[in-house]
């Protein structure tokens, strides 16, 4: 087994979604990372660790065909 030298703390990101479709439009928003925690997603390697994304907003509007 191979061992990074560091161990990384554990988290929980929350996410969210909400959508709603009226005939042939849909309007939905996502939210990723909703309490905005600062975490680190993984490590590359015995040097790098990545870190996870801010809270990321977004509102999209679709025609449905």
């Amino acid at each position: 087994m191979y061992s990074f030298g560091y161990t990384l703390p554990a988290y929980l990101a929350l996410d969210a979604a909400l959508s709603y479709a009226q005939g042939h439009y849909r309007i939905a928003l996502n939210v990723k990372n909703l309490a905005d925690r600062r975490y680190y997603a993984g490590g590359v390697n015995n040097r790098a660790l990545t870190v996870g994304d801010p809270r990321t907003i977004l509102l999209s509007f679709s025609y449905l065909h």
